[in-house]
């Protein structure tokens, strides 16, 4: 837990230049959100089931899970800051680990072509990160 909270409060501090610290063996991937568990407690949390329909670098499974800081409990929206919320059927793109939590920072909605949250620095489509994700790999 405490290396996880410790991932999650590293963030903002990369999100200038997100994929040169996305560690190496990260799968980054499009796909659609399937589902969305909250997690309550004392760091509340959110589990995305994702279908995997592309993989821009690495290898991932058909389906992944990724934990996110960040939930909706009883109507309340915990939301940690550039980190974003995803419902089933978002088109996504996401970096995953298979033995650990992924940086929050590495993960994004797609609208159109156009990546959200915008962040000063990073890709702000899809075309866009593909160069980066290429150029730092």
């Amino acid at each position: 837990m405490i290396a996880s909270l410790l991932a999650w409060s590293l963030g903002p501090a990369h999100a200038a230049m997100p994929f040169q610290g996305v560690p190496r063996d990260a799968a980054v991937v499009r796909g659609i959100v399937r589902e969305r568990t909250a997690h309550p407690g004392p760091y509340p949390s959110t589990t995305y089931v994702i279908d995997v329909e592309e993989a821009f670098v690495g290898h991932a499974p058909e389906t992944i899970s990724i934990r996110l800081p960040g939930a909706v409990i009883d109507g309340i929206r915990m939301q940690v800051d550039l980190v974003p919320v995803w419902h089933p059927g978002d088109d996504v793109v996401a970096t995953w680990l298979a033995d650990r939590t992924p940086p929050p920072w590495a993960q994004f909605t797609v609208v159109g072509e156009q990546l959200e949250p915008v962040r000063e620095g990073a890709p702000d489509t899809v075309a866009a990160l593909e160069e980066e994700l290429v150029a730092h790999r």
